[in-house]
């Protein structure tokens, strides 16, 4: 029997993993953690599990297995630097950091220590992915030059964010860039409405994010370097938009004109490009 302790229960995929397990007798969730109580706790209430707000008590334990790490994006580096020096195997879903220093980081300790990481991407390991490659490895296809493939879900259009267990995935502090940088909710934006990049220079960004104190990322340092790190990562992503709007000092109220007036032009040139 595998004893198996889960470290946040945040992720959309915690009750898809837990199903598995409890379908599973060689297998047995002992413990959740989770730095929200009320949702650890309703997680180890519906799985029999034992409930703990400590992390390391939780890590430490000698009937702990391995570990799972279900929790916010941004929060999987915090996890990982507790769970990894146990030497115990790890799932963590995806994405495995936010950053490349943050797995840098990760994967130094990874070494370091010799624990097992796997990540939540395992869609290769399906029975169909396994069909598809063998296929391939077998040359059925013969050559093949291009293949083009896409695992999307409707995540925002299924009203998933409606939960408050999961609603952070629209909170960048917590997802970790925000819903545009997941490529999949890009291409559902794309297929059913606009998207609009507000695009402000570094020091507006600074000015408004230091306004308050609540941002995991900016805490882990310089928040001007962080920011200019960020953006280095994300611009090109934020770029891929529809429709990009400046978002600088000023008004709320000019921002929004800029807005609609870029609409506008925008959805005027697509009425004549249907012409």
């Amino acid at each position: 029997m595998v004893n198996l302790a889960l470290l946040s229960a945040a992720h959309v995929h915690t009750k898809g993993f837990l199903q598995n397990i409890a379908e599973h007798d060689d297998r047995n969730l002992v413990v959740v953690y989770d730095d929200v109580a009320d949702r650890g706790q309703r997680f180890a209430a519906d799985n029999d599990a034992e409930y703990s707000g400590d992390l390391a008590a939780v890590v430490a334990r000698d009937d702990v297995d391995g570990f799972i790490i279900c929790s916010e994006n941004t929060r999987h580096l915090g996890l990982l630097q507790s769970a990894i020096p146990a030497g115990k195997p790890i799932f963590c879903e995806k994405p495995f950091a936010t950053s490349v220093d943050e797995a840098c980081t990760a994967l130094e300790l990874i070494r370091t220590h010799g624990t097992i990481v796997h990540m939540g991407y395992f869609q290769p390991f399906s029975a169909a992915m396994q069909g598809v490659i063998a296929h391939v490895a077998g040359g059925t296809l013969g050559t093949i030059t291009h293949a083009r493939y896409r695992n999307a879900h409707h995540a925002a259009y299924g009203r998933w964010f409606d939960s408050s267990d999961v609603n952070w995935f629209t909170q960048p502090d917590l997802a970790g860039g925000g819903a545009f940088m997941d490529s999949e909710t890009r291409t559902a934006i794309s297929e059913k409405g606009i998207s609009i990049w507000l695009r402000a220079e570094l020091a507006v960004l600074l000015e408004r994010v230091l306004r308050r104190n609540h941002r995991p990322l900016l805490k882990q340092g310089d928040p001007e370097q962080i920011l200019l790190q960020l953006m280095a990562e994300r611009d090109p992503v934020y770029g891929l938009a529809d429709l990009t709007v400046s978002s600088n000092q000023g008004p709320h109220e000019n921002v929004v004109e800029d807005i609609v007036e870029a609409l506008q032009r925008h959805l005027a040139a697509g009425l004549k490009d249907e012409k």
